[in-house]
């Protein structure tokens, strides 16, 4: 299962820690910061905004020898690309591996990114529910010149990184994805990614952890994983695959392995056969649905053209056989 947030937790909906003798515990460490895994999240996902934000500043403050020069520093008198710099090169069409031998055309379509200030699609995040964040100015002291921008804070969960780190194989296939996410566009349209601003391998440093699972148990006893939280409404809302490859291989061919897909039917479900099962190659032998009366019958008055005519009289005369068969049918379309 999904690792809480502690959004909600400290919200209305409360903690996510099951019920019943199906409950997962520790539940207190549970709720709150278990392994801090959405903490190293967070560090990661605001380190990448911080580089970003900085780039344009140097982009915008430096001439085009000088910025190069802090890009590629000369160590003991020699000049050298990184390997996240060669692959910058490869993007960039540039088929060179001595900093010494490029020209300045070639040094200022290397270095410089041109981000477009208007396009950032990569938000700061934090762990708890502060809506005075939600929209922001940064930008404002006077060290940065004048470079002003609006930005916003979303949950840490909501991060691409969460979604990144649920989807993930293994490490070599985490740090691919996370490579590749897109930060913002520059003024030509084209995406920049994490790769190009040089961050892949400092996003690893922290994230390093995040890729195991975390071993608990329910009140009953039975084995619990623990790991990745993405939300459903906003990216698939299922555990990791991970958590689900580790736990298929322990209980053999004989045994079951229940895994979550958060966010009711219409959301979790469809988003667990249409993103998770197609990355994890894994094809579910059953689906366990658990069905409200009142949720039921709310669906089946959503479905209903007229919500008054004799089409819905399950629903008002106390029909719950009706309302639920009803709704069955919507679920089987799914």
């Amino acid at each position: 299962m999904r690792q809480p947030s502690q959004g909600p937790t400290f919200g209305i909906k409360g903690g996510a820690a099951g019920g019943g003798y199906s409950q997962v515990i520790p539940m207190e460490d549970v709720n709150l910061h278990l392994t801090g895994d959405i903490h190293a999240i967070t560090a990661a996902n605001n380190l990448l905004a911080a580089q970003l934000d900085a780039r344009i500043f140097h982009e915008a403050t430096q001439k085009d020898e000088a910025l190069f020069d802090r890009l590629v520093p000369k160590i003991k008198g020699v000049r050298k690309f990184s390997n996240i710099q060669l692959r910058r090169l490869q993007r960039v069409g540039i088929n060179k591996t001595d900093p010494d031998s490029l020209t300045l055309e070639e040094k200022v379509k290397f270095a410089r990114l041109n981000i477009d200030t208007n396009n950032i699609v990569w938000n700061r995040v934090l762990d708890i529910n502060d809506r005075y964040l939600r929209e922001i100015t940064i930008g404002q002291s006077p060290t940065e010149k004048g470079l002003t921008r609006k930005e916003g804070f979303v949950i840490s969960v909501a991060s691409e990184i969460m979604a990144i780190l649920a989807l993930a194989k293994d490490m070599r296939d985490f740090k691919d994805r996370l490579s590749k996410m897109v930060v913002a566009f520059d003024k030509s349209g084209k995406p920049v990614t994490a790769d190009d601003i040089g961050m892949t391998g400092a996003l690893m440093v922290l994230l390093k952890d995040t890729i195991e699972p975390t071993l608990l148990q329910s009140l009953e006893g039975s084995p619990v994983f623990l790991h990745a939280g993405p939300f459903a409404n906003i990216a698939h809302g299922s555990n990791s695959i991970i958590a689900d490859k580790i736990a298929l291989k322990l209980v053999g061919e004989k045994g079951f392995v229940l895994t979550e897909a958060g966010f009711s039917s219409d959301i979790g479900m469809e988003k667990y056969f249409n993103i998770k099962c197609r990355a994890s190659g894994d094809i579910p032998t059953a689906v366990s649905s658990s069905n409200y009366r009142q949720s039921a019958e709310n669906a089946r008055r959503r479905t209903c053209r007229n919500p008054w005519g004799s089409a819905c009289q399950g629903i008002y005369g106390g029909k719950s056989g009706a309302v639920t068969q009803g709704y069955s049918e919507r679920c089987k379309a799914h």
